[in-house]
């Protein structure tokens, strides 16, 4: 899992998942992100999380841990995913914050709309997707360049 933020118009915490489910302290290092992104601008209501995953997800004892972290906050998070765990994972999330909703690659461009971020930063953050690149491999990021290749066609 690679964790990162994107500060643009929204505040975006972005987590990649290959297959492996997230290691504890790869999910201290997001709580970490996520704790920052919300003391800088949580009382703005601009941040969000993107979470990109072919399959990991967070355990049902990090998944309460982020609950403890977004006890109060407003949750507005976009899941993209081909997995079925990764869907479950974060349908069960949307039962404790409802705007937390998930997407299939192919719908990438909800998944940035339902986060709020503006049409002209997507190439701003399409390089900071791509600038995580190198850390992780996450398929699903090549289904999603895949279709916002087509789309620009």
């Amino acid at each position: 899992m690679v964790t990162s933020a994107y500060y643009g118009a929204r505040t975006i915490v972005v987590a990649l998942h290959g297959r492996a489910f997230p290691t504890d302290a790869e999910w201290d290092e997001y709580l970490v992100v996520v704790r920052d992104a919300f003391a800088r601008h949580g009382e703005s209501g601009l941040v969000r999380g993107l979470a990109i995953t072919d399959g990991g997800a967070p355990t049902s004892r990090q998944r309460a841990l982020l609950v403890e972290v977004l006890r109060g906050e407003r949750a507005v998070g976009s899941v993209v995913t081909s997995s079925r765990l990764a869907l479950g994972v974060g349908r069960a999330l949307s039962w404790i914050h409802p705007e937390i909703k998930t997407f299939a690659p192919r719908d990438y461009p909800r998944a940035l709309k339902h986060l709020g971020l503006p049409e002209a930063e997507w190439p701003a953050f399409a390089e900071h997707l791509a600038a995580q690149r190198p850390l992780i491999h996450v398929e699903a990021l090549n289904e999603i360049d895949s279709q916002l290749h087509a789309a620009a066609k």
